[in-house]
């Protein structure tokens, strides 16, 4: 816990992994050429589809100069095109191309193996308590769920 902050153990828990994930999270970007806020950009270009720039950074949260700088470096890397947006005159759209796809594929299959690697080592008889305590957390946690993480 942080010099200064006190919290109960069970937020303590909490705390303790949600830093392990964003270390699973930090550790499936690692071995790529992008920094994790441009893999942010690149994730929600690939679960949401092509996108205007504006949108797109109003979506991860920063301000659209931002995206037009992160944008023309995964664009000079070849992760993802640069068009016109046909809904706005002057608007740029966004969309990965196929090798930003598969960047996105191999960081994702990165986590998946590293989480499932962890889950197999939870004893067989508490995984059900295990899925339904993390079902409750998800639960619990805002309604919105934008990508605005790591994740």
């Amino acid at each position: 816990m942080a010099v200064g902050i006190t919290a109960s153990p069970d937020v303590s828990v909490l705390v303790d992994v949600a830093r392990d994930l964003v270390g699973i999270a930090l550790r499936s970007i690692g071995p790529e050429p992008v920094s994790p806020a441009q893999f942010r950009l690149l994730l929600l270009l690939s679960e949401d589809g092509p996108m205007a720039s504006a949108a797109a950074a109003r979506a991860v949260g920063v301000a659209p100069s931002t995206v037009t700088r992160v944008t023309g470096r995964l664009a000079a890397a070849g992760l993802l095109q640069r068009g016109t947006d046909p809904s706005h005159r002057g608007g740029v759209s966004l969309s990965l191309t196929r090798e930003g796809a598969d960047l996105v594929e191999r960081v994702l299959r990165r986590r998946y193996v590293e989480l499932g690697d962890v889950f197999d080592r939870i004893d067989a008889t508490d995984r059900a308590s295990t899925l339904a305590g993390l079902d409750a957390l998800r639960a619990a946690l805002p309604a919105d769920r934008s990508i605005g993480g790591l994740w």
